[in-house]
């Protein structure tokens, strides 16, 4: 059953035989009687599976922990969210360590596309104290997922948040990001910024077949209609060679939130930066080297 709890489980028990991480991981009997009940619903028999989950419930402790997370797992398996959420709040209520059931609850909701239920999760696990390396494992996870979640539901970062590790998700955010600001320019707080001829020429010739320069100046010219919309002021441009583009990434992978990256990225870097409209006798703002009113200054016409 994809993204069960059984899965998640088992992934643990070989990531501790492997030495990797210490898990609280149920005892043998208790592991015995989760699998018991797997084996039923694979079997097509639910309502036994259902009377071990609700044996180990009334037993409390740690195996009620693992009653209700598995119960809730099937609840949502069924589409039952809100019957799942209330048996999930059961594990919850009294517990001070955040121990591996309540990661994997908080995995669970996330993985079922519940994404405020699980940052709730989340927060309420990170805010607890560890108790062991196990637990203080668990912990870090659970500050991770909470990272993660905020930044998906597009929350701000906080300063506890950037003691976490960065997912993959929020990685690839601001990268494509940035990315996308280069080949869709906008004018934010004043700056535009774009990528250098020389740079997209070369790009250009690299291709197999070598595409022609003209695809190049259709970039740029569509680069002089952002300009042109942009009302009132003379606004900078700042071209994105090889050697300034690092450390503009390195700004965007500190921002908070996505709002951030354009004004952040755009106030970074000032190398070869010319306020347009150049005067139209001088060099083309575009890195082109011929005149302005000859280069994108002759697109649609120059006053």
């Amino acid at each position: 059953m994809k993204d069960s709890v059984a899965e998640k489980i088992r992934a643990l028990a070989d990531q501790y035989i492997q030495g990797d991480v210490r898990t609280d991981w149920p005892d043998e009997e208790l592991a015995e009687l989760l699998d018991a009940a797997q084996t039923h619903l694979t079997e097509n028999r639910p309502d036994q599976a259902i009377c071990i989950w609700k044996q180990l419930v009334r037993a409390g402790g740690e195996e009620g922990d693992w009653g209700h997370l598995e119960y809730a797992d099937y609840l949502l398996r069924l589409g039952q969210e809100e019957e799942a959420v209330t048996e999930l709040a059961a594990l919850m209520a009294g517990r001070r360590v955040a121990g591996l059931p309540w990661l994997l609850a908080a995995e669970l909701l996330e993985d079922r596309g519940m994404l405020e239920e699980a940052l709730f999760w989340y927060s309420a696990g990170a805010g607890c104290q560890p108790a062991g390396l196990a637990a203080a494992v668990q912990l870090r996870q659970l500050r991770e997922g909470r990272r993660r979640l905020r930044w998906a539901l597009e929350i701000p970062l906080d300063d506890d948040d950037l003691l976490a590790e960065m997912s993959r998700g929020e990685l690839d955010d601001k990268v494509f990001d940035l990315l996308d600001l280069l080949a869709y320019p906008q004018v934010r707080d004043g700056r535009l910024q774009f990528w250098d001829r020389a740079e997209v020429e070369e790009g250009l010739r690299g291709a197999d077949p070598p595409i022609p320069r003209e695809t190049a100046n259709a970039y740029y010219w569509y680069v002089e209609l952002v300009l042109r919309a942009c009302s009132g002021g003379r606004p900078t441009v700042v071209p994105r060679r090889p050697n300034t583009l690092m450390p503009v990434l390195a700004v965007a992978l500190a921002a908070r939130s996505r709002r951030e990256i354009p004004s952040m990225t755009g106030r970074h870097g000032d190398e070869g930066a010319v306020e347009w409209p150049p005067g139209r006798n001088q060099a083309c703002w575009c890195g082109s080297g011929t005149k302005y009113k000859r280069c994108c200054g002759a697109y649609l016409g120059v006053a």
